[in-house]
């Protein structure tokens, strides 16, 4: 079986839940773009504070499965991870054996342009974190999950820092966005969470 290298240098590490402390591997691919800590840390404080709900989680564009997989850390739930590329989709693998999760999480190795959701189950908390300079992303998400996102469903959005996010991506309504060097993250969504 072939190795699949992995960059040590820029490694995420889960922040709370039982993974706390592991350090993630990141595939070398020049694709892959961590989340930064800080981020990361904002991200998850503001749905802390919606009192998300990762019974069913969606990480778009997954990378090296960080965020995702700090969801999985915080609760019982099951993950999907969409990733196209090769390496990062292994790393991804990798990354949820290292966490003792690799039962909880399901990797597709395909782009999300192509991907098609196939279960009837609708998630609950959706990750996208889409290459910076792409466009469309959020007419994207909403043709591909428009019927896939549960009641009380979430989704974060990243995003290049010097853009606005648009007020609502799948009937959902931006309830805060935060800024953190390049990089920024929006979340939506129902009005009644």
């Amino acid at each position: 079986m072939k190795k699949t290298k992995v960059n040590i240098h820029r490694n995420p590490r889960i922040i709370a839940g039982s993974a706390k402390g592991t350090q993630l591997l990141v595939s070398p691919s020049a694709r892959v773009r961590p989340t930064s800590l800080r981020l990361r840390e904002s991200l998850f404080g503001m749905l802390d504070s919606l009192e998300a709900d990762y019974s069913y989680i969606l990480d778009l564009y997954a990378g090296s499965g960080a965020l995702g997989i700090e969801a999985l850390s915080r609760g019982e739930g099951l993950a999907i991870f969409v990733e196209q590329d090769r390496s990062s989709a292994a790393t991804i693998r990798m990354n949820l054996e290292r966490v003792g999760e690799s039962n909880r999480g399901l990797v597709v190795g395909q782009s999300v342009e192509d991907w098609v959701p196939t279960d009837m189950k609708k998630f609950t908390m959706i990750f996208a974190d889409p290459p910076y300079q792409s466009t469309g992303i959020d007419s994207l998400i909403s043709e591909k999950l428009k019927d896939s996102i549960a009641a009380n469903g979430v989704l974060a959005l990243e995003h290049e820092s010097g853009l606005t996010p648009p007020n609502t991506i799948c009937d959902l309504k931006l309830y805060k966005a935060r800024r953190q060097g390049k990089g920024a993250v929006a979340i939506y969504c129902d009005e009644a969470n």
